[in-house]
């Protein structure tokens, strides 16, 4: 039949009045007979099976000749069809990206999809959910960068606080304290030099504690025990409460009758300061030596 159609477009091109005539009768018949297979193809459409409709479509448009109003109908149906299969991947490539949580690359996909489909009514909604959310994920990546660049603030504050209490603790003699504070700096951001701190501080350990153990030696007048014990003090480090350590010796040689040892120490001490009890100490062994 479209066979034939196409034969009385010819000749009705010629001139032949009967071919006109013909020609309209023929595309009544034709249009007739396609809306059965419009009727398949437009059901497939609302049942958003695109693709069937898509193939229906063009299967009618092989069929009927041009210039017919049901073909024109066939290609606008093929065109919607060809738009929706188009809508559907894009949509199906948002979800995925959504799924992801990658909610900028959705809002180029849909952008980009607006660009071929731009009146269609779902891309709208999707841009306007994603890009919603899109923003507020923003907003919440700057909030919590900025609270944790704020949180370093304090917190390299804190141990340069920690690391100078440490130097002052050290300095006054108070290892033990000073390594507790170092100890909380380095929690707080590791480094190779409050490593080295803390190695430096592990002899002075010894030497503070040794000191309490003299020094409770002393106090028990457990005097050789106690020279024994400052005598490592001196050794470990010579500087270590100094004074206090060379007086309990000096003393602690008086009582043990070693008096040449203890005036020895003695004397040192006295050149530099004077010491009421020492003094007296020397005094009183100057005294009982010469009687």
């Amino acid at each position: 039949v479209a066979g034939a159609y196409h034969k009385l477009n010819i000749a009705r091109a010629k001139g032949i009045t009967e071919a006109g005539q013909e020609l309209q009768r023929l595309g009544s018949l034709l249009d007739a007979t396609s809306m059965q297979g419009m009727a398949e193809a437009n059901g497939a459409y609302q049942a958003k099976n695109y693709v069937k409709a898509k193939e229906l479509y063009k299967a009618l448009m092989a069929k009927l000749p041009d210039g017919l109003s049901s073909r024109d109908r066939a290609a606008t149906g093929l065109a919607n069809a060809e738009s929706a299969i188009g809508i559907e991947a894009a949509m199906q490539a948002v979800e995925s990206s959504r799924k992801k949580g990658d909610f900028s690359g959705a809002v180029v996909l849909i952008n980009a999809a607006l660009q071929k489909f731009p009146s269609d009514p779902r891309l709208q909604e999707q841009l306007q959910g994603m890009q919603k959310i899109r923003d507020e994920l923003n907003q919440r990546a700057v909030a919590q960068a900025e609270t944790h660049d704020k949180a370093e603030q304090e917190a390299s504050q804190k141990r340069t606080t920690l690391i100078s209490e440490a130097q002052a603790l050290k300095a006054k003699g108070k290892y033990q304290e000073a390594g507790d504070k170092l100890k909380e700096a380095q929690k707080l951001r590791k480094t190779d030099d409050i490593d080295r701190l803390l190695g430096e501080l592990q002899k002075y350990y010894e030497v503070e504690e040794q000191f309490e153990q003299g020094k409770n030696s002393y106090k028990k007048r457990d005097w050789a025990n106690a020279l024994s014990t400052l005598a490592k003090v001196v050794e470990g480090d010579a500087t270590y409460h100094e004074k206090e350590v060379q007086k309990m010796i000096a003393l602690a040689h008086f009582e043990l009758h070693q008096f040449d040892k203890g005036r020895s120490v003695a004397d040192k001490i006295l050149a530099h300061t004077e010491d009421p009890e020492l003094l007296l100490k020397l005094a009183d062994v100057t005294e009982g030596t010469r009687d």
